[in-house]
């Protein structure tokens, strides 16, 4: 592959086992011009860059609880931690069914931007149904999930809908569908794909937060401290040493598995977030939980907060649903017999365990309220399943998205506070009210790899950049086939820079085989730097971007998947086709 009197550089790396590795290439650049950038480095190395824009979604309402759609960025004043910062950006967006609507379901998202009156085509809405099957307490209520979504798919429905489910083991991973009758299918399956290994508790009668209390605090204490030291080490044949050593065991453990297990289902949700970045069309996440802790300063609340700001910038609201609902503390009543036959103490239920349980119930709730309100969406906390499906494919809602640079915090992790004013009185705002920084600078190669990792799991095909596969194969001496893989892609939607007089940018190309089981075989890694001449460039434009990649591979069926990446705005696109050799 020549260009004539342009500068290209192009590398190839094999993807082994499950892991896809990508080595250091040349830096991205996200300005328009050369002269933009700031303290270049060398062509060969990857470099950080701090993630330096705050990103506010608000929803203003006046007295009688309506939406507000008439606001501009001069009615809004911004403050971070007290001094006022300049709007950057600001967007007005509307979303939820339309007057015309008459299909039974919502329709999609419309934009309004402040600098244009002019509506592009509706795109489909994309409903992703997550099941949090790591941090439950209980599996009790995976049918009730599932019950609430099948009916949502049969009655309630848009035709112009696609809902796809996720679970935050990641057991459960059904792309985007608006086909009634596979989304009922994949439902029936569900239950039986959930992982129900859900966390070993060391004291049946210790809360979560009472765990995350004992075990972080220097003094190892908490409110209920002396009734949980008494409920915890009753008749246990396994205590050694003090009470209160023990009780700090069990807290450590307790608080050390449900860390690991929160961190697991946010990082499956923020893997969806990077992934639904690069679909096109109104994207909703509904998450059925029964909450978690979220200590502030700690693992869970950075990562929440990465979740957030993900969702925020990709303009995706978080609803969540509680499933603990309203039903009192029956499981807790369960062990009562013990209870009263150990500590013939029947009343310790009502004047111990009642409040602690409604202090963890609070707790865990505020971190799925929280994720809900800073990204404009809604909290549901009742008995009724269905009804928040119902009222999220329902609503109509005006919103803003500002944006201000972020003041020159030090990288800390610190939280820093967000506050904003609206010049029209009378207006009630709901919005983010703060952030943490983070604790170290982001590696632009590290985001790159993260990107792809994650769209070669995506559900369903990016369409960003428009992709096609064509295959061919035939057998090599070693008994296996090669597979000729020609991917295609319009260089018009790479979004080509001008630093000085080259057309710059820098595309990944991957292709990656999967057997019938969906695992790894092969996978292969193209990278292209592209420093192109006008005229080099007008060519390449006109044909488009073709590359051919060959892998070997064992007679079988695979799914072929092809991502493309490019680097100056992060743009991808992706392609599935399904082979059969020989």
């Amino acid at each position: 592959m020549a260009y004539s009197g342009s500068c290209l550089r192009i590398s190839s790396k094999i993807l082994p086992g499950l892991l896809l590795i990508i080595f250091a290439s040349a830096p991205l650049s996200s300005r328009e011009k050369k002269g933009d950038r700031e303290n270049e480095p060398a062509a060969s190395s990857s470099y950080k860059v701090r993630v330096n824009t705050v990103v506010v979604r608000v929803e203003a309402t006046d007295k009688a609880g309506r939406p507000v759609a008439d606001l501009t960025a001069d009615d809004f004043r911004v403050y971070d931690d007290g001094k006022p910062q300049v709007i950057r950006t600001f967007a007005r967006e509307t979303a939820g069914p339309t007057e015309s609507d008459t299909g039974g379901g919502p329709d999609v998202l419309s934009k309004d931007r402040s600098d244009s009156k002019e509506k592009a085509e509706q795109p489909p809405r994309m409903i992703s149904i997550v099941i949090d099957d790591l941090a439950m307490e209980s599996v009790k209520d995976f049918p009730r999930i599932v019950n609430a979504a099948k009916e949502f798919v049969k009655n309630h429905l848009a035709d112009t809908d696609q809902v796809a489910l996720l679970s935050g083991s990641r057991k459960v991973q059904f792309g985007f569908s608006s086909d009634r009758q596979r989304l009922l299918k994949e439902l029936d399956s569900l239950p039986y794909m959930l992982n129900i290994n859900l966390p070993f508790r060391f004291c049946r009668y210790m809360t979560d937060l009472e765990a995350w209390n004992i075990s972080t605090n220097p003094n190892r204490y908490s409110h209920y401290y002396e009734s949980l030291d008494l409920l915890c080490n009753t008749n246990n044949e396994f205590a050694e040493g003090t009470n209160e050593e023990l009780l700090w065991h069990f807290a450590m453990q307790t608080k050390d598995g449900l860390e690991f297990r929160t961190d697991g289902l946010l990082h499956t949700i923020l893997q969806h977030l990077r992934v639904l970045r690069h679909f096109k069309g109104t994207k909703v996440l509904v998450i059925f939980s029964d909450g978690f802790v979220a200590k502030a300063g700690r693992k869970v609340a950075y990562k929440m907060q990465d979740v957030v700001n993900t969702a925020l910038g990709a303009d995706i609201a978080l609803h969540t649903v509680s499933t603990r609902g309203l039903t009192g503390y029956d499981d807790m009543r369960d062990g009562m017999d013990i209870l009263t036959e150990n500590l013939r103490d029947f009343h310790i239920i009502e004047t111990v365990m009642t409040p602690m349980r409604e202090d963890d119930r609070q707790a865990k709730h505020a971190a799925l309220a929280q994720m809900a309100e800073e990204t404009g969406g809604m909290f549901f906390q009742g008995n009724d399943l269905l009804g928040p499906l119902k009222t999220i494919s329902e609503k109509q809602s005006t919103y803003y998205v500002l944006t201000y640079e972020m003041p020159a915090h030090p990288a800390n992790g610190l939280r820093h506070s967000v506050r904003l004013e609206a010049l029209r009185p009378g207006l009630k705002l709901s919005y983010r009210k703060g952030y943490y920084t983070p604790k170290e600078e982001m590696v632009v190669e590290t985001s790159r790899r993260e990107d792809i990792m994650a769209a070669l799991h995506a559900p369903g095909d990016m369409d960003e950049i428009e992709m096609s596969i064509a295959y061919d194969y035939f057998r090599n001496e070693d008994a296996l086939y090669t597979v000729s893989c020609m991917t295609h892609v319009p260089v018009k939607d790479l979004g080509f820079i001008l630093e000085e007089d080259r057309n710059v940018n820098q595309v990944s190309l991957v292709l990656a085989a999967y057997d019938e089981a969906g695992q790894f075989i092969n996978g292969l890694e193209k990278i292209i730097d592209f420093r192109l001449l006008e005229s080099s460039y007008a060519g390449l434009l006109n044909r488009g971007l073709t590359s051919r990649v060959e892998l070997n591979l064992p007679a079988g069926r695979y799914t072929l998947k092809a991502v493309v990446r490019e680097g100056n705005q992060g743009k991808m696109g992706s392609a599935v086709k399904s082979i059969e050799i020989p």
